[in-house]
């Protein structure tokens, strides 16, 4: 009795893959009375198993319940949605949501699965092969730059699971039954054509200027974030205030603070206010707040936190530098930023999503992180240094850098690797031997 009663999770758990370990519930009228007055019907993030059984009882439609994505996936959904109540008109879809429906298969092509929402639609493409859900989104992302939709879910953001009667035919958009193991799959590069493969995206990443976010960066973020949180009612203007100068500061584009004030809400179960409840609000006021001048923002003091240990890094060992003194601010840049892409790496380690991203875009990555190795390429160590070459070698004469035991294998995106003594450096009996050999030289 119990397999049958699951059966439709098991099947959903074998299309959809959820990440199992929480979930979001919308609460029903009853329990919506225990919070006061707040919106109809919150979602509240649950930070427990989403069990086969809780998925069967939102298939048969006795519970909402809304999953989230996790770190590589096989599906794709965009979430279509009229906010304005103006979906559905007697059981039969908008022309507007028929228009913006029409949109987006247009640039991602004809989906696997589309149900239907309280305010629209969510379309589903099932997957042939595994994507990192960071590269799954940026991708989606950016071929529907323009349309008001989301991709949803992802890592940080849930989606509700689908009821069994909410399909609906992806050509009529009538309803429809499907069987979820014969759904269409669907070859990333229909999609995206060559942009998914790692390959282009380590060319893309080649090709762009990128700034890593140090250590530095995700330490004064949240730190800032603990200090707001958790959210109230009443408080989030506060909060926003208090944020988004932060964001902007530290070069987090409007998508990336989206998810993160979206985690940040997670975390405040009395908040029940519109930007929890709707996604599109939330969009707006970030929007807003990102188009304001930079001088309305005053910075604040936990956000401008000197990076003492670092510099005395940089100064000991310019001090053995063995080049002319000509070259010593050259050299002080190139280290300054050599220091900033390892505590990038460092805050990367933290975060599984983006772990599992750059495992794909960079073959042994996460093997080689987990052993204390860091990826120097040499497309980077060329933009902070044209005679880069020369420094790396000067760096592991004085023990700095130690390579790794491992092939270079540029073609497969596999790059150096080395080992960083940042212990030996910054203190200033540990460089005095160095020194002493160089002046004796």
């Amino acid at each position: 009795m119990a397999t049958t009663r699951t059966s439709g999770a098991d099947d959903f758990v074998r299309v959809f893959r959820p990440y199992r370990g929480r979930h979001t519930i919308q609460i029903n009228e009853k329990q919506a009375s225990l919070f006061g007055d707040q919106p109809d019907h919150p979602w509240i993030c649950i930070h427990g198993r989403l069990n086969n059984r809780l998925i069967a009882s939102a298939i048969a439609g006795t519970t909402v319940v809304g999953y989230f994505s996790p770190t590589s996936r096989t599906t794709l959904a965009v979430d279509v949605d009229q906010h304005d109540g103006s979906a559905w008109i007697d059981s039969r879809p908008s022309q507007r949501l028929v228009a913006k429906y029409r949109q987006v298969t247009c640039r991602l092509g004809e989906p696997s699965a589309v149900v239907r929402s309280p305010r629209g639609l969510h379309v589903y493409w099932v997957l042939s092969c595994r994507i990192p859900d960071l590269q799954l989104v940026r991708l989606a992302r950016a071929r529907l730059d323009g349309l008001h939709v989301e991709v949803r879910p992802t890592h940080n953001s849930s989606l509700r699971i689908p009821a069994r009667n909410a399909y609906l035919d992806a050509v009529s958009l009538v309803p429809t039954t499907v069987n979820l193991q014969e759904l269409a799959l669907i070859h990333p590069s229909t999609l995206f054509d060559d942009e998914w493969l790692p390959s282009a995206t380590r060319e893309a990443l080649r090709n762009r200027d990128l700034r890593p976010r140090s250590t530095q960066d995700s330490v004064a973020i949240e730190r800032v974030e603990d200090s707001v949180t958790p959210i109230h009612a009443g408080n989030s203007n506060a909060a926003l205030n208090r944020l988004i100068p932060v964001y902007k500061r530290r070069r987090l584009s409007v998508d990336d603070a989206i998810e993160r004030l979206v985690l940040l809400l997670e975390r405040s179960p009395d908040y029940l206010g519109e930007l929890k409840q709707r996604r599109d609000r939330l969009v707006q006021r970030l929007e807003s707040y990102y188009r304001r001048p930079a001088s309305e923002f005053v910075p604040e003091p936990d956000d401008l936190q000197p990076e003492v240990f670092e510099e005395a890094i940089v100064a000991d060992l310019v001090r053995i530098s063995p080049f002319g003194v000509q070259r010593n601010e050259p050299i002080r840049r190139f280290l300054r930023c050599l220091l900033t892409w390892l505590n990038w790496h460092d805050s990367i380690g933290r975060d599984a999503a983006r772990t599992t991203w750059m495992d794909s875009v960079y073959p042994y990555y996460r093997k080689n992180r987990r052993e204390g190795f860091y990826p120097l390429p040499s497309s980077k160590l060329r933009q902070w240094n044209d005679r880069y070459n020369q420094l790396m070698d000067w760096l592991q004469h004085v023990e700095f850098l130690a390579p790794a035991p491992y092939p270079y294998v540029p073609v497969q995106g596999v790059c150096k690797y080395y080992d960083v003594n940042r212990a030996l450096f910054g203190v200033e009996h540990a460089y005095q031997p160095l020194l002493a050999d160089r002046q004796a030289a």
